[in-house]
C-alpha cells in the first residue's frame, strides 16, 4: 500500500516537453494533469510541474512528507549511454567538418573562431550535463530540490519503460505486448516489451537513435510546413488527399527503407543521423534542407498554398510509417503469436495508424493510452514504482477525468460579473436542443482531462449532420485550417452500427483510434467524417464512466437519431485546454460559440 508521486520534470535535462504529474494511491491513479494548463504554455517547456504536483497531492488529500516514493519518467542512469552518440553528432557537426576539410591556405578565420567557439560552447553543455547525470543520488538531488519537505526515496524509471506501463498496466489484458515508438528517450526510440513473471515489464527488444521514425515524422512535417512535435497530426490529416506518386515515394525510399527480416524492421538513420542537432535534438533546419534537396523542391512555408506535392509527400510519409510499424508489429507476432498489443509513445498518437495496427490479424486486440505521449510518463512511472511496492497497478481506466475541476463556483462567478446565466432543469436536453438548432456548445463538465484530447470535460459541441459546421467550428472558433476533420463523441452502445469493424461492448474512451464510417452513417453525419477516406476518430462514450456527457449525447439521439455530437477541445489555436472558469467565459465571448455550459449553468449569447 502506498502513495507515489510521478512526474515528467520537464527540465534540466529530465526530458524537455510535457511536464506533468500523476498521484497513485494503492496502484489507483486518483488525479493527474500537466503543467501546460497552468502556465498557459503549451507544452510547457523546461519548466517543473510544481503546479501540476500541488494539484494532485490536493486532490490526494496528502502533502509531500505523505509520500512513499516520487516516480520519474527519466532514467539518469540510461541518460549516460547517450554520450558516445552525442560526441559523435557533436563532432560532424557541418561547420567543424567544413573547418576540417579546408585546404592548406583557404581557411576564413573568423568563421573557424565561430565554428570552434560554437563547437566549445556545445561540448562544454555536454561535460556539464554529464557532471549532472553522472550518478544516480545527484540527479535524485535536483528532484528532491524542488519538492521541499520530501522524504521518499526518488525512483528513475527508464523513459521507454514508463510508456510501457502506462499502456500495459491499464490495457486489462491478460498477457499485453507493449510497444513503444517515439521520438527519443534516453538514447532509445523505439522499444517491444513483454510481462515478467512479477508483473513487471521486460524489454524484449530496443531500437536506439538514429533509427526514430519520430524524428522521421517530424521532418517530414517541418518539410511540410508545419511545426515539429507539434503538427504531425496535420501532416496524418493531409495524407488521405494525396495518393501513391512514384516521384515522392521513390524519392522517400532512399532514405527510409522498411526490411521486414532485419532485426530492426526499418531504418531512418539515413535521414536521423546526419540531422541530429545539440542534445541529440532534432535540427530540423538540417533535416528540411536535406529533404528539399531529395524531393527537388524547396519546404513549404507556413501560410503557403498546399500542393499535390505536399500532398503526395504526406501520403508516402503515412505511408511508409504504416508499413514500418506494420512489420514491426508482425516481426513480434511470429515469434509469439496473435499479440494483446498495447501502443505508447508520441509515435501512438497517429490514429490512422492505430486504425491500420487495430485491423491487423497479427494483433488480436488493440489499446493505447490516452496520455500516450511524454505528457503520460508520469502516469507510467508512477505505476511502475507502486507495482515495485506490492500494489496491483492494473486498473482500467474508463475516462480520463483525472485534472482539476472548476477553481469557482460557476453561478457565483457569473454573478460577480453580471453576465446573465441560468440553470434549466434538464441540462442535457438543452445542450441537445441548441445543437440540433445548430448552435456551437462550449461544454465545461466536472474535473478535467489528462492528455491531449478533449473527452467530454473541457469540449466545444456540434451538430454533426451540418456539413458547414465544420467551416464555422475550424474558421470562427477554433481559428485553424478548414481541411482539418473533426472527430464524434459517439454513444458506446451504438458504435458498431455507425463504424465498420466495431464490435458490441468494444470500447474506445480517448479518441486515439481512427475507425471507418459505414456508408450509410457517412451522408448523415459529414462534419465528422474525413472527405477523402471516410475516417473518424471517435471517443466512444459510456454512461458509467460519464454519466452527464452519455446523457447530452443521448438526448441529441432521441430529438435527431443521430448517437453522435462533433466533439472538439475547448482552447484557441496554440493553446492549451481551458482549466479555469474565466478562461472559459472569456474564451467564449471571444468566439463565435453560442452557448457555454459551466457545471450545468448556462450562458448564452441570445435570449432563449
Amino acid at each position: 500500500m502506498s502513495a507515489v508521486l510521478g512526474i515528467n520534470p520537464g527540465f534540466g535535462g529530465f526530458n524537455y516537453h510535457d511536464p506533468s504529474a500523476c498521484l497513485v494511491i494503492d496502484g489507483k491513479p486518483v488525479a493527474a494533469v500537466e503543467e501546460e494548463r497552468f502556465t498557459r504554455v503549451k507544452s510547457a517547456p523546461g519548466v517543473f510541474p510544481a503546479q501540476a504536483v500541488e494539484y494532485v497531492l490536493n486532490a490526494g488529500g496528502l502533502t509531500v512528507a505523505d509520500l512513499d516514493a516520487v516516480a520519474v519518467g527519466y532514467s539518469s542512469d540510461a541518460w549516460l549511454e547517450r554520450l558516445p552518440l552525442e560526441t559523435r553528432a557533436l563532432l560532424a557537426h557541418p561547420d567543424l567538418a567544413a573547418l576540417a576539410a579546408t585546404a592548406p591556405g583557404a581557411l576564413d578565420v573568423p568563421r573557424a573562431r565561430e565554428a570552434l567557439a560554437a563547437a566549445t560552447r556545445r561540448l562544454g553543455d555536454l561535460l556539464h550535463r554529464t557532471a549532472l547525470f553522472e550518478t544516480g543520488e545527484r540527479a535524485a538531488e535536483r528532484i528532491a530540490e524542488r519538492l521541499p519537505g520530501l522524504r521518499a526515496p526518488v525512483r528513475f524509471v527508464r523513459h521507454h519503460r514508463a510508456h510501457a506501463a502506462s499502456a500495459m498496466h491499464p490495457a486489462g489484458f491478460a498477457d499485453p505486448v507493449a510497444l513503444v515508438l517515439d521520438g527519443l528517450g534516453e538514447i532509445e526510440c523505439g522499444s517491444l516489451w513483454d510481462t515478467a513473471a512479477d508483473g513487471a515489464p521486460r524489454q524484449l527488444r530496443r531500437t536506439d537513435l538514429p533509427n526514430s521514425l519520430g524524428y522521421f515524422y517530424a521532418a517530414i512535417t517541418e518539410y511540410l510546413g508545419f511545426k515539429g512535435w507539434e503538427g504531425e497530426g496535420k501532416t496524418m490529416a493531409l495524407a488521405p488527399y494525396g495518393h501513391a506518386d512514384a516521384a515522392a515515394s521513390g524519392a522517400l525510399a532512399e532514405l527510409a527503407h522498411v526490411v521486414p527480416d532485419a532485426p530492426d524492421p526499418y531504418d531512418v538513420s539515413g535521414l536521423v543521423l546526419p540531422c541530429l542537432g545539440e542534445q541529440l535534438s532534432l535540427d530540423t533546419g538540417r533535416a528540411v534542407a536535406l529533404l528539399a534537396e531529395l524531393f527537388q523542391a524547396p519546404p513549404r512555408r507556413p501560410g503557403d498554398t498546399l500542393t499535390e506535392h505536399h500532398r503526395n509527400i504526406a501520403w508516402a510519409a503515412q505511408d511508409f510509417l504504416e508499413r514500418a510499424v506494420t512489420a514491426t508489429v508482425r516481426s513480434a507476432a511470429a515469434e509469439r503469436g496473435p499479440l494483446e498489443l498495447t501502443f505508447a509513445g508520441g509515435v501512438a498518437l497517429n490514429c490512422k495508424l492505430n486504425l491500420v495496427l487495430r485491423q491487423l490479424p497479427e494483433a488480436r486486440r488493440l489499446y493505447v493510452p490516452g496520455p500516450c505521449s511524454d505528457t503520460g510518463l508520469s502516469l507510467g512511472a508512477a505505476l511502475d514504482v507502486a507495482a515495485s511496492h506490492g500494489d496491483d497497478p492494473r486498473h482500467p481506466l474508463p475516462h480520463l477525468a483525472l485534472g482539476p475541476g472548476a477553481d469557482t463556483d460557476p453561478e457565483k462567478y457569473l454573478t460577480t460579473m453580471t453576465i446573465p446565466h441560468h440553470r434549466p432543469a434538464d441540462p442535457a436536453a438543452e445542450v441537445a436542443r441548441h445543437l440540433a438548432d445548430g448552435k456551437v456548445v462550449m461544454w465545461y463538465q466536472g474535473r478535467c482531462e489528462f492528455g491531449p484530447r478533449a473527452l467530454g470535460s473541457r469540449s466545444i459541441l456540434a451538430d454533426p449532420r451540418r456539413e458547414d459546421m465544420v467551416a464555422k467550428v475550424n474558421e470562427v472558433v477554433k481559428h485553424r485550417e478548414l481541411w482539418r476533420p473533426f472527430g464524434p463523441s459517439l454513444l458506446a452502445e451504438h458504435a458498431h452500427t455507425v463504424l465498420k469493424g466495431a464490435e458490441p461492448g468494444e470500447q474506445a474512451p480517448y479518441m486515439v483510434v481512427a475507425y471507418q464510417v459505414r456508408e450509410e452513417w457517412a451522408e448523415r453525419i459529414p462534419a465528422v467524417v474525413h472527405t477523402a477516406d471516410a475516417t473518424t476518430r471517435p471517443q466512444f462514450v459510456t454512461a458509467q464512466a460519464l454519466p452527464d456527457y452519455h446523457a447530452v449525447i443521448s438526448a441529441f439521439h432521441q430529438l435527431t437519431g443521430v448517437p453522435l455530437v462533433l466533439n472538439t477541445s475547448f482552447n484557441d489555436k496554440d493553446e492549451p485546454l481551458v482549466r479555469t472558469v474565466a478562461q472559459a467565459v472569456r474564451h467564449f465571448y471571444s468566439s463565435a460559440a453560442d452557448v457555454l455550459v459551466l457545471d450545468g449553468t448556462f450562458v448564452l449569447k441570445e435570449a432563449p
